[in-house]
């Protein structure tokens, strides 16, 4: 069966111990941060998969050139590891002595 862009690039990037985690999830961030630098190894990694290559790079006049942020929007995307974790919290509010004011009973 024909693996769609998401497996493959998944697969594609796993091929790198750099960007796995110990627990063999894929480092969204350090791809992230490759993928800005325009990271050498990862383009060449991009580049040895045929659809990859096809979706991401855009050939003008016979140099292929790397559509960063579209492959920045794609890793950022709900459909790539859509059980991707992150060690920090996601928490946006206000707080009083470092305690988020949803979570005391104090009166303010």
């Amino acid at each position: 069966m024909d693996k769609n862009i998401f497996e493959l690039v998944e697969e594609v990037l796993k091929t790198n111990t750099k960007y796995i985690s110990e627990g063999g999830k894929l480092l969204k961030a350090v791809v992230y941060s490759d993928v800005m630098a325009m990271n050498e190894n990862l383009l060449s990694l991009l580049l040895s998969e045929e659809k990859i290559k096809v979706s991401f790079f855009l050939s003008v006049n016979g140099t292929l050139v790397f559509d960063k942020q579209k492959f920045a929007w794609f890793i950022e995307s709900k459909e790539f590891l859509p059980d991707s974790y992150t060690s920090y919290t996601n928490k946006i509010g206000l707080t009083h002595n470092r305690e988020f004011l949803s979570k005391s009973n104090d009166v303010v």
